[in-house]
């Protein structure tokens, strides 16, 4: 409040044009037309480099081609926001761990006003081969936390996800411990390259719509 009384913030914000205003303290601009693209993982260095976090990769890497700076804390995310060819972006990553990502995300999209089929989640997937992409544009959650998350707190399974595959455990492994464990270096270097393929597939998505880019993405191995 102001000495007068005045809630500036809020006399500002309902004055402005509708896409230029402001929600949260981020700063971050919200505007018509905006993607909200959503790497999923776990925040810390303790899970760094793990099959979960591959999500996470996918938001750095697109991050660095786009020249998007992702470090402003919102709604319990780190966010970045720019511009794919002319398109206004929202790239994000969720650091309320795996299991409450929905929270996060459902935040965001009623900040920044950013409907369900705007929205693209991406995240690891073990029943997708080692280094391979599959896009689609709605789904169950297969076991997922990160999914299952998603479709508790918005309440629809409809959204596209990115899946990355990051393979089977090994017989007698449990799946929170494969999840959680580094790459070996052989899968390291597959997964590289698949990564900076999922970052491309992001951009076809917003240049060209979900069916163009699930041409491309679900055909790569082929």
């Amino acid at each position: 409040m102001s000495a007068l009384g005045i809630n500036v913030r809020q006399w500002v914000q309902e004055r402005l044009p509708k896409w230029m205003r402001l929600p949260g303290r981020s700063g971050v601009v919200a505007r018509d037309g905006t993607w909200l693209l959503v790497g999923l993982g776990n925040p810390g260095a303790t899970y760094k480099g793990t099959r979960h976090n591959v999500g996470f990769e996918v938001i750095d890497v697109l991050a660095t081609m786009e020249s998007v700076t992702v470090r402003t804390k919102d709604n319990k995310a780190l966010v970045g926001s720019g511009e794919i060819a002319g398109t206004p972006v929202l790239l994000t990553k969720p650091q309320t761990y795996m299991n409450r990502s929905g929270a996060s995300v459902a935040a965001l999209m009623r900040a920044y006003r950013v409907p369900m089929e705007r929205v693209v989640v991406v995240h690891d997937d073990m029943d997708v081969p080692i280094a391979t992409l599959k896009l689609k544009k709605s789904g169950g959650h297969g076991g997922h936390n990160g999914l299952r998350s998603l479709i508790d707190v918005c309440k629809t399974k409809s959204f596209a996800r990115l899946k990355v595959g990051v393979g089977r455990p090994a017989e007698g492994v449990p799946v929170h411990v494969h999840v959680l464990t580094p790459f070996d270096q052989e899968d390291r270097d597959k997964v590289d390259d698949v990564v900076a393929d999922a970052a491309g597939v992001l951009v076809k998505v917003v240049t060209t719509g979900l069916d163009r880019a699930m041409n491309v993405a679900n055909n790569r191995a082929k």
